[in-house]
């Protein structure tokens, strides 16, 4: 427990913070801030007046880029009357001496938006999905059309970065990127965008989208991650830099339902490429997708071909 520290446990604790007079911490209380040397006096005072309580560990973070490092977490304190507290915490580190230390610590208890804002805000990224209002945007719209879109997403990007580091992370998706502009491109279609650990690309021909996927996965097989891809096809509207629509909406949704190293299409896509010798399918199934009504149809793509 911090009250119990001794006061070596304390100098101790005292040496992983910076002697820098940049070093601040902040707490949850409103009043709770402190600079360079007025922090030690602080953490004597906090430690001794802190209740008795268990803490478990429910999410960290933790991430260096050369002489900066910085992290995260989210724990639970449980105190004897039964109180369960989520706590936030997070803290920027510097290289002093060899010694990592902290230079900004920032704790928190989280609190909805609703009622510090008074409403309620999007707070998700299937929040936004959901959220997507065309008529809040109808002002923005250029051009209307039918095309075909392809989501790509890296399987476990959180995870991978965190093993590659920053700078051989930054290497990997460069690579990325520039695999799916080239195929994108040579095969026809335009990249809308890039989404850090994926990209939305759209074709004007449902077979030029499918040829695409499958080139960009015989590509991926030689780089250290998997891709999930979705293919879906519909009525979009754009606008300046961007497409908008419940088409982009699904789109996204079907590649979600795919797995590492697969290419899901939906039905739409496979009634417009008809019976063809080129390409060859695998199973069909019914999935419910966040957001949008009813079991819809997917079916995946068979790649096996391609890898012969």
């Amino acid at each position: 427990m911090l009250q119990n520290l001794s006061l070596r446990d304390f100098r101790a604790l005292r040496n992983l913070f910076s002697h820098s007079p940049a070093l601040r911490v902040i707490g949850s209380d409103p009043a709770s801030s402190f600079k360079g040397e007025e922090v030690l006096p602080f953490l004597q005072v906090l430690i001794g007046e802190l209740p008795d309580f268990d803490m478990s560990v429910a999410k960290v973070e933790a991430f260096e880029m050369g002489p900066v490092a910085w992290g995260n977490s989210i724990s639970d304190l449980r105190f004897p009357d039964g109180r369960v507290l989520e706590l936030r915490h997070t803290a920027v580190f510097v290289l002093e001496e060899g010694v990592w230390r902290c230079v900004q610590n920032h704790a928190s208890v989280p609190q909805e938006y609703e009622r510090s804002f008074g409403v309620a805000l999007t707070v998700t990224l299937s929040d936004l999905l959901d959220s997507l209002d065309f008529d809040a945007v109808s002002s923005g719209i250029r051009s209307e059309g039918l095309g075909v879109l392809m989501f790509t997403d890296i399987e476990n990007s959180t995870v991978l970065a965190q093993q590659m580091g920053d700078a051989r992370w930054m290497a990997v998706i460069a690579d990325h990127d520039g695999l799916i502009r080239g195929e994108v491109e040579a095969s026809g279609g335009t990249v809308i965008k890039t989404l850090g650990d994926g990209a939305l690309a759209r074709f004007d021909s449902a077979r030029g989208a499918l040829r695409c996927a499958i080139r960009l996965q015989a590509g991926f097989a030689n780089r250290p991650f998997e891709v999930r891809m979705g293919i879906h096809a519909g009525e979009l509207y754009d606008t300046s830099d961007d497409v908008i629509g419940a088409t982009v909406n699904k789109a996204a949704r079907v590649a979600a339902a795919a797995a590492g190293g697969q290419i899901v299409i939906s039905s739409i896509v496979k009634e417009l490429v008809g019976g063809t010798d080129e390409f060859s399918y695998g199973e069909s199934f019914t999935a419910e997708l966040k957001g949008i009504d009813g079991l819809h149809e997917l079916t995946l793509l068979d790649l096996s071909p391609s890898l012969a």
